[in-house]
């Protein structure tokens, strides 16, 4: 769906001056700057793997100050601290909004940052000395914001750049596999803190293995997304196993797995009741729905137990070859099906 550019501007200002939208197309929201600085923080976005991540600065007072040389620090609520220092061609920027952005939200933002800049789990953002800001946790549905005007969740996340002005929506995300070589355990995620801590080496010992599967984070599209979510959604629960039996995880998209699993062992520790969307296939012949595929998962059948979840028939054979069991619906232990859409974001605006 397109919008005029306009109509983006005046929803962007309402939002961060809190204003109505009318009053923002009037003129009538203006931010007051009481301390003299020339640029405020009014918005933040991520979806849940961080990938699409973007910040929005206000300019207070038109044509006044300069972004060039000034240091982004965004500082996590686990004390994860990670910078970036305006270029000097932002000099030249002189709009109301000025965006950042990773790159995948687009390549033609006003500034670039790194993927998973922003902590979802909330933290406090500061622009030199000109702003601050401690938020709280962000949306990871894909198409909601926080707004600091509200305090809260904002809606509808609205992008204005300089050379873009658009609606973006990420409903669906990539869940990573890892491998520990010294623990030969496997770990998935599609979560910002796990795959920043994982990548970055703060959690020793991991790589990436190369595989990954897509999953909903919503079961419902934004204002003007028009995704359509595959039917029957569950919640996917995450379940930690304490180090004494197992230092691992298990998944499953059965409320009643999940339920059973958490009282039979009490040492199991639900993280999240929801780490990320899935369907459940045939209960009998373990077939998903049109549209989606199957997820496997295997047991390595040791006391320091670990599962790991696979959409390949072939990665499925070789665990099994290797003294892995298969758990899960039908013959060939499916665990749940996942996907059902692209991958790519839903970006509507003019550029």
């Amino acid at each position: 769906m397109k919008f005029s550019a306009r109509s983006f501007r005046d929803a962007v200002l309402a939002l961060a001056c809190g204003a109505s939208l009318l009053a923002a197309a009037d003129g009538a929201c203006q931010p007051t700057n009481p301390a003299g600085n020339p640029f405020r923080f009014t918005a933040l976005y991520s979806d849940q793997a961080g990938v699409y991540q973007y910040i929005l600065l206000q300019r207070l007072t038109p044509g006044q100050g300069s972004l060039a040389g000034l240091t982004l620090t965004v500082t996590s609520r686990t004390g994860v601290v990670k910078q970036l220092t305006i270029p000097n061609d932002a000099a030249g920027l002189s709009l109301h909004s000025i965006c950042v952005a990773t790159q995948s939200v687009s390549p033609i933002v006003d500034i670039l940052m790194p993927d998973r800049f922003l902590p979802t789990g909330g933290g406090t953002i500061t622009l030199g000395d000109v702003d601050e800001w401690t938020f709280g946790p962000l949306p990871t549905d894909g198409h909601s914001a926080r707004y600091r005007s509200t305090g809260g969740d904002g809606g509808l996340a609205l992008l204005e750049c300089s050379r873009l002005t658009a609606v973006l929506e990420v409903p669906v995300v990539s869940v990573i596999e890892y491998w520990n070589p010294a623990l030969d355990h496997y770990f998935i995620s599609g979560s910002q803190p796990d795959l920043d801590a994982l990548d970055s080496g703060r959690f020793t010992g991991w790589q990436r293995t190369g595989h990954s599967f897509p999953a909903w984070v919503t079961r419902t599209a934004g204002e003007f997304g028009g995704f359509v979510a595959p039917p029957n959604l569950q919640d996917v629960c995450r379940i930690y196993m304490p180090p004494a039996i197992g230092d691992s995880h298990f998944y499953s998209a059965s409320a009643g797995e999940c339920a059973q699993s958490l009282a039979n062992e009490p040492r199991y520790v639900l993280e999240t009741q929801a780490a990320f969307l899935a369907t459940l296939p045939d209960r009998e012949t373990g077939a998903c729905p049109p549209g989606q595929i199957p997820v496997f998962r295997l047991w390595n059948q040791r006391a320091d137990s670990n599962h790991r979840y696979a959409t390949s028939r072939f990665v499925r054979s070789q665990m099994l070859e290797a003294g892995f069991m298969s758990e899960g619906y039908g013959p060939d232990g499916v665990a749940f099906c996942a996907g059902g859409s692209p991958l790519a974001p839903q970006i509507g605006g003019t550029p």
